[in-house]
């Protein structure tokens, strides 16, 4: 009873409690000394301490099997008979243990009508290095469990199978060349060897700080023989691209995976969940030589590859190239052994076409695609568009494009070329030319219907048509001059017309759903209200700088192969802003003013 007493509470407290009880009887006997009342209770405690340390609880450890083996799991269990005084501390084994999980377990009984409690913690461990060690006791609060003595041996050295464990499972990697340049690709090439069953297999990936590693396609997975042993075999490959020169180490890769093992008995298999352990394997670490960049390569971009190609196609005939209409250059550029991050930009490696012919061809470049393939290697793929608009007919020449790269399977030094190019602009069919205008010959129908009473060298012939021409002549100039007085001294809103609502609405329309074709076809028919023209590069001529950039991209847009990207509120926001100021008659009246300088 008095071992039970101790139990409760903190050693004072109780201590205090057992003396108050004891000497309860005896309060006739007060006042009592209190000197001597602490000298008896410290006597007392001298007496029951290593009854008290005889009774704490006992904390048992055990393994599973004993010696262990290195990379393969097995499981600690610590018991106690009765509650322990804390929580388990178990980073005391960290020096010597990797603890992969753990799990606690309470169980009660009754045992001729006394009851029993057991509280037990199941460690799954591996043990981190060879040799024999003792496992530290583990701290429960104030109480301790006992010290483990356990041996580790290396995986070859296990007596659990009749097969070396390092020919049950393993990995082995190689990679492929042993030395190359920097940032060419090296193929890294993972394979797991297996011949028992696993299961919840996790494998880490290869990593560098000084390199790019990208996993190349799917694992493969086939049977093979090593060393006359038949295996199951799972491939993995990763591209590598050293970023620097230098010695390049790529450290082991770890298996960790849950092994089956084997138990004797038809029903305990059939009927019973199979038990497992983990097994860790780890590769063979890999090294690399790379070379520094070599000196006979002199290009500013330094590209390394075991195959470049480099070509261009266009949308339309570059023989027929319509002025004010653009025509789409694509570039492309498909490279093997190397990432799409590294292939050059086609279009900066020749001078601007804009400067070619005095500026008169200009360029739009668009946004580039890049792809990569995966397979047993890498396949880089750029492409590029540009949208080239003459502003007058002639013969363009673009520079030719040249792309020096490293081919890593020759070591040597290659060069890829797209040659000099030669575009013919003329002018559309349906246009002409923008040239100054030559106003109707009206003198030969009036001679012509003169010639019927004339005689050839009648004097009165001689002087009266070049009169009467002057004669109306002088009448229209005063009819026009007179028309454009009163037009200015009148201001009245047909001077500077109204858009028509109905085209507006629809270019608005157009504009709002980002709908490229529906804004030409509006812009178009705005056009034709003021002046001549039926195509958007001329009607883009008769506006101010903002609308008529906004048209050309338009016009751009429409000829490139995807115009789903166009946004039409600059458009729309620039249409707006825009007046014109007079109407196709007007204009035509305009160009009639080398008639009057006559």
């Amino acid at each position: 009873m008095i071992l039970k007493l101790m139990k409760i509470g903190k050693l004072k407290y109780q201590a205090t409690l057992f003396i108050d009880t004891l000497m309860a009887p005896w309060s006739y006997l007060r006042p009592i000394n209190t000197v001597l009342r602490w000298v008896f209770l410290v006597a007392l405690c001298s007496v029951l301490l290593p009854f008290t340390y005889a009774n704490a609880t006992t904390i048992s450890v055990t393994s599973d099997r004993n010696p262990v083996s290195v990379n393969e799991s097995f499981q600690l269990t610590f018991t106690a008979t009765e509650t322990p005084d804390g929580d388990p501390d178990f980073s005391i084994l960290n020096p010597y243990l990797e603890i992969l999980n753990q799990n606690k377990n309470n169980s009660t009984s009754i045992i001729n009508g006394q009851f029993q409690h057991q509280e037990s913690w199941h460690l799954n461990v591996l043990i981190k290095q060879t040799g024999t060690f003792t496992l530290p006791p583990v701290p429960f609060g104030k109480d301790f469990s006992k010290p483990l003595i356990i041996t580790a041996i290396a995986p070859n050295m296990s007596t659990e199978s009749s097969l070396p464990q390092d020919k049950e499972l393993f990995l082995m990697a190689e990679i492929s060349p042993q030395n190359g340049v920097v940032q060419s690709q090296f193929i890294y090439t993972l394979r797991l060897f297996r011949r028992i069953n696993i299961s919840q297999a996790s494998l880490t990936e290869p990593s560098s700080d000084s390199a790019i590693i990208e996993r190349l396609g799917e694992d493969v997975t086939y049977q093979d023989q090593y060393n006359n042993l038949n295996y199951e075999i799972t491939e993995r490959k990763y591209a590598i691209f050293p970023q620097q020169p230098g010695l390049l180490v790529i450290p082991p890769i770890t298996l960790n995976a849950e092994v089956y093992r084997q138990q004797r008995g038809h029903y305990n298999n059939f009927f019973n969940r199979a038990k497992t352990r983990t097994k860790r394997v780890l590769s063979n670490p890999v090294q690399l030589d790379i070379q520094p960049i070599p000196a006979q390569f002199q290009a500013n971009s330094w590209l390394p590859a075991q195959a470049l190609h480099i070509e261009q196609s266009w949308s339309g005939d570059i023989t027929q190239m319509k002025v004010g209409e653009p025509l789409t250059r694509t570039l492309k550029i498909i490279a093997q052994g190397t990432t799409a991050g590294q292939l050059p930009e086609l279009y900066l490696l020749q001078p601007d076409a804009h400067t070619t012919a005095g500026g008169e061809l200009k360029t739009y470049p668009d946004k580039p695609t890049l792809n990569e393939k995966k397979t047993d290697t890498l396949i880089a793929y750029r492409e590029e568009k540009i949208a080239l608009i003459a502003s007058k007919k002639g013969t363009y020449r673009l520079p030719a494009i040249k792309v020096s790269w490293w081919n890593t399977q020759t070591d040597s030094l290659e060069i890829a070329q797209i040659p000099e190019t030669t575009l013919i602009a003329t002018l559309n069919p349906q246009t002409t030319e923008l040239m100054p205008f030559q106003p109707p010959q009206i003198m030969p129908i009036i001679k012509e219907s003169a010639n019927i009473n004339e005689t050839p060298h009648s004097p009165f012939a001689i002087y009266f048509w070049p009169g009467l021409s002057l004669f109306l002549a002088s009448g229209w100039l005063a009819t026009v001059l007179l028309s454009r007085r009163k037009t200015k001294s009148l201001s009245t809103p047909e001077q500077t017309p109204s858009r028509s609502p109905y085209q507006n609405k629809i270019l608005k329309q157009a504009c709002i759903t980002n709908n490229a074709e529906a804004a030409k076809n509006a812009l178009l028919q705005w056009g034709l209200q003021y002046w001549p023209e039926n195509s958007l590069s001329l009607i883009a001529n008769h506006c101010n700088a903002p609308l008529k950039k906004q048209i050309l991209l338009l016009n751009a847009i429409l000829y490139s192969p995807d115009n789903s990207d166009w946004k039409g509120q600059d458009l729309y926001a620039a249409f707006k802003t825009f007046k014109p100021k007079m109407l196709s008659t007007t204009v035509a009246n305009d160009k009639l003013k080398p008639l009057f300088k006559l």
